[in-house]
This record gives structure tokens, sequence and C-alpha cells, in this order.
């Protein structure tokens, strides 16, 4: 369906104003991006920035509803910002610098999983969940991992007192080698393929380029997000190492008799459990608790400035999901 321009008329309508400088979206001007009169757009039209000639919008733009008065749309879907989400948005005015089905799709995935109603297979929606998704599992696994770390260092550490019954400590070394090593390796592998699971750096990029939030906002917090997920896979692929060292090593000596024992080896051990535990605590309280932040800031933006720009989303054609 083609977009009608429409008629202008003659006379300058009675709320038109008197402003300088590009003429704003949402209104349009004699002249476009001068001192000119602007005219507000009415219901069913569109203007770009700086436009001189309103677009009439298509028949069958977004449907409405009443968020406020709860109302439910014809196809069970939720009613947000006035505008039933049940629908796949398409932009149709190419020059919105806003991409509604973009934007619009991230803060509904808020609403519904992949899969519901509006949130259909290989969708914005569906990517944006599995991003969360991707995050919250980061998160909760970076935890549990410097929880299992921590506990494992500190009982490393507590059979090398003598004062301990040999058989304590023996149960000690044998609950850290074949217990905590082994759930700390698990894990660890688990945390870097949830890091690469995804393509955090395109869908970013995608995000920015999509102008979802003010660009310079949006630029810094999406690059520290990327950055935090980065170092999570970098200091990911240093703590699984290093737990596989401390688990041979440790391996190697425990069991032994003292006169067997290779000075050194079980230090070493003990030196790479305490460095992994050092980088898990790092890896954990600055760049994965940063990296949801960053992805819950950004989260919020979107839902806030979906609302500001919904007066303007009266011109956007909806297609069935």
């Amino acid at each position: 369906m083609e977009m009608k321009r429409a008629s202008r008329t003659a006379n300058v309508p009675a709320n038109a104003t008197k402003v300088s400088g590009p003429c704003d979206r949402g209104y349009y001007c004699d002249e476009g991006s001068t001192i000119a009169n602007r005219s507000k757009c009415a219901e069913d039209q569109f203007c770009a920035e700086g436009t001189t000639q309103p677009l009439a919008c298509p028949a069958d733009r977004a449907l409405t509803c009443s968020s406020s008065e709860s109302t439910s749309c014809a196809d069970g879907s939720a009613c947000l910002y006035d505008r039933c989400t049940g629908l796949n948005a398409t932009v149709y005015c190419d020059d919105d610098k806003f991409q509604f089905e973009l934007c619009a799709s991230f803060f509904s995935a808020r609403f519904r999983n992949e899969g519901d109603v509006g949130c259909p297979k290989d969708s914005g929606c569906a990517t944006f969940h599995k991003l969360s998704k991707s995050v919250d599992r980061l998160y909760t696994l970076n935890r549990i991992d410097t929880i299992v770390e921590i506990f494992a260092m500190f009982v490393a550490l507590l059979a090398l007192f003598p004062c301990f019954d040999p058989n304590a400590i023996k149960l000690m070394n044998y609950l850290n080698l074949y217990v905590l090593m082994v759930v700390d390796l698990i894990i660890q592998a688990a945390v870097l393929t949830v890091a690469y699971e995804q393509d955090f750096e395109n869908v970013a990029e995608s995000i920015v380029v999509a102008g979802c939030w003010d660009f310079s906002y949006a630029f810094v917090t999406v690059d520290g997000l990327v950055n935090d997920i980065s170092f999570i896979q970098v200091l990911g692929w240093f703590e699984f190492f290093l737990g596989i060292g401390s688990a041979v090593s440790a391996r190697y000596e425990i069991g032994k008799g003292e006169e067997d024992r290779i000075p050194g080896i079980l230090f070493l051990s003990i030196v790479m459990l305490l460095l992994e535990a050092a980088i898990s605590v790092v890896d954990f309280f600055i760049f994965t608790i940063g990296a949801k932040e960053d992805f819950d800031d950004l989260t919020e933006s979107v839902f806030a400035e979906a609302g500001v720009v919904d007066k303007f989303s009266s011109c956007v054609k909806f297609d069935r999901a």
C-alpha cells in the first residue's frame, strides 16, 4: 500500500506557531527547516522532522485501546501505551528515525515469551528475550561459581593446618578435589557457553542503530554491556584453565605419603585456586553485575522511550504475527 500525501490548506491553521530551526517531528512547516509557521500533524497523519507536508497514515495503522482502563484487545493481547501489542509492527513511514518494530519488540518482550502472540520466533522480541535470559543466566552462574570457589579456597587453606586430624584433612582434600573443583569446572563451562551463545555485539549494534534510546546514552551503555560481556568471556577462560591446573596438580599430590610428594606441587595447586577465586570475585562483582545493570538500564530506557514516541505511532502499519 502506498502512502498518500495529505493535501495542505492555503490558510494557516489556528494551532500554527512561530518556531526557528528544523521543524519538529509531529509538525510540518512551510520551509521544512527554516523559520516558519509550523502546524501540528493531525491524528491520522505522520510528520517526520523537517517535513513540509504531512503524510496520510494507512488505514490499517496501529489498533488503539485504553491502557488506563485496561481495555482488552480483540486478539486477546495486552494493551500497552494505548496500542495493542498482539500484532507484529512494521515501520510504514521510512523517514521515521525511531524504528518502532525493533524498539517496541524489545519492551514488549518483558511481558511475553518467545512464541506468544506478538512475539514470534526470529522476531526482535524473541531476540531480546533470549538476550535477557542469557544475561540473567550469566549473573546466576557467576554468582554460584564465586561462592563455590571461595568455599573451595577456604577448605584448601584449612587442610594445610596440621592441628586437624589426618582423616579430617584427607576428607577436606577429597571434598575439594572430587566435588568442589568438579562443580566449579562444570559451572565455568556453562558460563562460557552462555557468554558465547548470543551475538551480544551485533545485537547491541542494532539497538544503537535503531535509535531506541538517546544515541549518546545508548552508545555509552550498550558499549559498556558489550565490554562487560567480553571481559566475562576472557576471565571465564582464565578461570577454566586455572581450575583444570589446580585440579590436576592437587590430584597428583593428594593421597601420596610425605616422602613421595614433590615440593611445591601442592603449593602451586593452592596458588592457582586462590588466583581463580580472586578472578571469580572480580568477574562477578565488577563485570557480571555491571553487565546486568547496563542491560536493565537499557530495558527500562526503551520501555520509557516507547511511551514517549507512542503519540507518533499512529502511522505504523501492523501485520499479524
